[in-house]
């Protein structure tokens, strides 16, 4: 039989030696052989795979068997290639080193690079636990030791201690106790201990972490001073004091003696307890006054005005220190029947008389007045020569006249003039043989 050559595809064993050492040169015409030469084929060759720069070659090729590639691994999020890949190996991935909890990254991871960390140095903290964020720097009044996580506040200095160099890098210094305090955190200062000022006692010791507590002295207790001292019970006054000033919680009760009045006083105000007696001058009765009222140790005298006697009265009793004028009515003298035979003064009463009563045979003669007596006199008698003009009346006394010489053997004829028969001085009648006239005033 003679050779089968396929058109195009005849090559002679020469240009196969040919194409093999091309290959074994890294000819871009390598090929393979992807069937042998037979008596009904000729030799059928391929071109070899070349590996993308996103391969590396698994399988080297031979002369009848292609090169096989295989995809260079990806390394994922998270990982980097810390081996290479070459033409026959792979690239080696390895995870990201993850920076724990406490520290921080000092060096980004690249494609190629890991991540590098430290721990936070003391001063500095993880704040958010992860070890991808810087460290915090906290302020004065912290104390973080390194490699430590957490917010900031959880390293302040507790109470009693304090951030003293203002460094948290180095350990807070506890304040001494007794003598000054820390009384919250974050300080970075001890605070001087409190003193118990006057009026107020210690009830609670300081410590490191709290100032001394002090409380105002109970009722009946007082401290003058200021220091650690209890309070002390308050003073109190004796019976002939009063208080003067109250006690207070950082003063004692102050007592002064109670005023005792004089003779010339008398209390006006009682004393009390936190009151003095108070006296006052005893009114001085003046002059035209007498002591109603004597005074005692808790009242006043009392004065009222001497009593003034008028014109109508007359001095019973005259004043003292301690009793009124004693007035009386002068005794009034009846107009009719009495006059005054002594007046009335300002010390006497008056003194009246029963007026004289003139008899029947007398008339008043001088009247009487309110201070003196009438006076009565004998009524006058007509001669035998005279007739009765007028006769004698109870103020008035008889008037006689001379009679007219009547004409003989004429007599008078009486006629009534007033009480008395009066003879007429012109009627004439002559009297009988052995008669005369005599007149005489009617008895009254």
């Amino acid at each position: 039989m003679g050779r089968v050559v396929r058109t195009g595809r005849v090559r002679t064993r020469s240009m196969r030696r040919l194409r093999r050492r091309a290959h074994l040169t890294g000819s871009a015409n390598d090929e393979y052989q992807m069937k042998g030469c037979n008596v009904l084929q000729d030799t059928e060759c391929a071109t070899l795979t070349t590996c993308s720069s996103t391969q590396f070659e698994v399988e080297a090729p031979t002369a009848t068997r292609d090169r096989r590639c295989k995809d260079l691994t990806a390394c994922q999020p998270g990982e980097y290639e810390c081996t290479a890949a070459t033409l026959t190996t792979d690239r080696e991935c390895c995870g990201v080193t993850q920076c724990v909890p406490g520290s921080e990254e000092t060096s980004a991871p690249t494609a190629t690079s890991d991540r590098e960390c430290r721990q936070c140095v003391a001063g500095t903290t993880d704040a958010d636990g992860s070890g991808t964020t810087p460290c915090v720097a906290c302020s004065a009044g912290h104390y973080v030791p390194r490699g430590r996580t957490g917010g900031c506040a959880a390293f302040e200095c507790a109470a009693g201690h304090v951030d003293q160099d203002e460094d948290a890098a180095t350990a807070c210094k506890l304040c001494e106790a007794g003598v000054n305090y820390a009384g919250s955190a974050g300080l970075t200062r001890c605070t001087s201990v409190s003193e118990c000022g006057a009026g107020e006692e210690e009830t609670s010791a300081p410590t490191a972490s709290t100032d001394r507590v002090c409380s105002t002295c109970a009722s009946g207790k007082f401290k003058a001073t200021t220091g650690q001292t209890p309070c002390q019970p308050v003073s109190t006054c004796e019976e002939d004091e009063y208080v003067y000033r109250a006690a207070t919680v950082s003063t004692d009760t102050q007592c002064r003696a109670l005023t005792a009045c004089s003779d010339e006083q008398y209390e006006t105000r009682a004393p009390t307890v936190n009151s003095d007696r108070e006296c006052t001058g005893l009114t001085t009765c003046g002059s035209g006054e007498y002591e109603t009222r004597a005074p005692t140790a808790t009242t006043d005298r009392k004065c009222a005005s001497v009593t003034q006697c008028d014109s109508t009265q007359f001095v019973v009793s005259k004043p003292t220190a301690t009793t009124d004028r004693d007035c009386a009515e002068c005794d009034r003298c009846d107009s009719g029947t009495q006059y005054e035979t002594a007046t009335c003064t300002a010390t006497t009463n008056r003194v009246c008389a029963d007026l004289t009563v003139c008899a029947d045979t007398e008339y008043e003669s001088v009247a009487a007045t309110d201070s003196s007596d009438r006076k009565c006199s004998s009524c006058r008698e007509c001669t035998s020569s005279e007739y009765l003009m007028s006769g004698c009346s109870e103020s008035a006394n008889a008037v006689c006249k001379a009679c007219t010489e009547c004409p003989s053997g004429d007599v008078c004829v009486r006629r009534r003039a007033r009480r008395l028969l009066m003879p007429s001085a012109r009627n004439c009648t002559r009297c009988g043989s052995g008669y005369f006239v005599q007149w005489r005033a009617r008895a009254r």
